[in-house]
């Protein structure tokens, strides 16, 4: 009878046993289970559409870190690209029906446009505080603005001609009045150039400024990166308005064409100029203080517009923009243009690590990805 407890009482400890050990796998699958399902918040297969096969190498790597995949299927993607920014908006009336996520906001021609642009905020702003935003200009098709230009001309100052077209494409620099006068037709807006900008290794400087649009939710929001890019001139300066035929001296060069060993010696990204500055007894903070305020008068100026152009649309729609800023050494800075598709294609190793991560920052800011680290876009 003795024997019979003893083994009936091992039997239920071992039935017993094993219960927990189940119970205990069933826990850890569980787990296991969540991580999963974590792990496909960040990395949750979606789809983007794409009528070219190059995305761009930084697209390319950042969409296979995250597992976005391109689909030929527009009623299947979570993200629509457009195939060129050059003619975006013809795409955009199409494109809405799906209600898919627009890489691009309907209006960008608006900001693009040199003389638009300048239109814009000489209707927001009084004549002080325009010269504060942009260099002084003169749009070529406004007759009051032409025979203002003709009474101010000045021998002694130089002026760039402007067309439609970016990338520091479709200039024109002269100092002659008649000159001028016969090649104005082919132009859309005059500008006083300003000689007195930031040298850095007796090389101008220019700051590409990344400024992200969103709109969802029937609201816009704005948002520029804390870092960005440093551009040279190809020469070193000279301030003798005579050689303005040679635009080397005084227009910064296309990422592509600059010599990349001027990186070796001056900054390549605002964090890199931040340090150069700071070590040069310049206040940083300061300077990127004007460009945020720069910035926001340009919303101010742009906001109803915009908003009007996308309030239709029942979709997230989202742009970069490239802006272009030349500053002083009072560090007062001037928007020269705005670039609708900015070149985000890498030259170097650091130019490569900076445009991933505001790439990377814009997809997080959209919520088409999660990523792991800070944000660097702030709020305008």
């Amino acid at each position: 009878m003795k024997l019979f407890i003893i083994i009936l009482i091992f039997i239920i400890l071992i039935i017993i046993f094993y219960i927990i050990i189940n119970n205990n796998k069933t826990i850890n699958n569980n787990n296991i289970n969540n991580i999963n399902i974590n792990n496909n918040t960040t990395n949750n297969n979606n789809k983007y559409y794409y009528r070219n096969n190059n995305i761009g190498i930084i697209n390319k790597e950042l969409f296979n870190n995250y597992n976005i995949y391109k689909t030929n299927d527009l009623e299947k993607c979570d993200l629509y690209i457009p195939k060129t920014y050059t003619h975006c908006i013809k795409e955009y009336d199409n494109i809405c029906k799906y209600n898919c996520p627009i890489y691009m906001i309907n209006g960008c021609d608006f900001l693009a446009s040199k003389n638009i642009l300048y239109t814009v905020l000489k209707y927001k702003y009084n004549n002080n505080k325009l010269k504060k935003i942009v260099p002084e200009t003169w749009i070529i098709d406004d007759i009051n603005d032409m025979k203002l230009f003709k009474k101010e001309f000045k021998k002694e100052n130089l002026y760039i001609l402007k067309k439609n077209i970016q990338q520091k494409q479709g200039l024109y620099l002269s100092n002659n009045l008649n000159d001028i006068i016969k090649k104005q037709y082919n132009y859309k807006i005059i500008q006083k150039y300003i000689n007195n900008t930031f040298l850095i290794n007796n090389r101008k400087i220019t700051l590409r400024i990344y400024l992200l649009i969103i709109y969802k939710n029937n609201k816009l929001y704005y948002y520029i990166h804390k870092n960005g890019k440093c551009l040279y001139t190809t020469k070193d300066y000279k301030s003798d308005i005579n050689n303005y035929n040679d635009y080397k001296l005084f227009i910064t060069s296309d990422p592509t064409t600059l010599n990349k060993n001027i990186y070796n010696i001056n900054p390549i990204t605002l964090f890199d100029l931040k340090n150069y500055l700071e070590n040069n007894n310049y206040d940083y903070d300061l300077l990127y203080k004007n460009i945020y305020n720069n910035c926001k008068l340009l919303k101010n100026a742009f906001n109803e517009i915009l908003f009007n152009k996308n309030k239709n649309s029942n979709t997230v729609c989202f742009q970069l923009f490239g802006l272009d800023y030349i500053f002083n050494n009072n560090l007062d800075v001037y928007l020269l243009e705005i670039n609708k598709g900015p070149n985000m294609s890498p030259t170097l190793k650091k130019d490569y690590e900076l445009k991933y991560n505001v790439l990377e920052d814009i997809f997080d800011k959209v919520k088409l990805i999660k990523k792991q680290k800070n944000n660097l876009f702030i709020s305008i």
